[in-house]
């Protein structure tokens, strides 16, 4: 995937599933194809959250874009009882996006 980014985030490991099924539902409404997505996979490690979306295609500007379509709407307010941010001061999704430093490609 030529496209990704990773947004890091506070949760509780104990609502894994639960966050699982909010996307899962969420991915079944077409609008990750709507914007490019091609992939998402959800981690956790002691009390972090991390969310990695893939694509062959730039999909930042078109999520970013999409932010008041309804069912973006929708899956921030079922999200926000689980996730917080890492830096209280740094709510936008935006925000919490780590930063790549090398990359590898075979």
């Amino acid at each position: 995937m030529r496209y990704q980014a990773l947004m890091v985030r506070r949760f509780d490991e104990a609502d894994a599933d639960a966050v699982a099924g909010v996307f899962a539902d969420h991915d079944a409404t077409g609008l990750p194809a709507r914007l490019g997505v091609a992939q998402r996979t959800l981690f956790h490690y002691q009390g972090l959250y991390f969310h990695l979306v893939q694509s062959d295609v730039e999909f930042l500007p078109r999520l970013y874009d999409a932010r008041n379509d309804a069912l973006i709407q929708d899956i921030d307010a079922k999200l926000r009882g689980y996730l917080r941010p890492y830096r209280k001061n740094e709510p936008a999704m935006a925000q919490s996006q780590a930063t790549s430093f090398y990359q590898w490609h075979a």
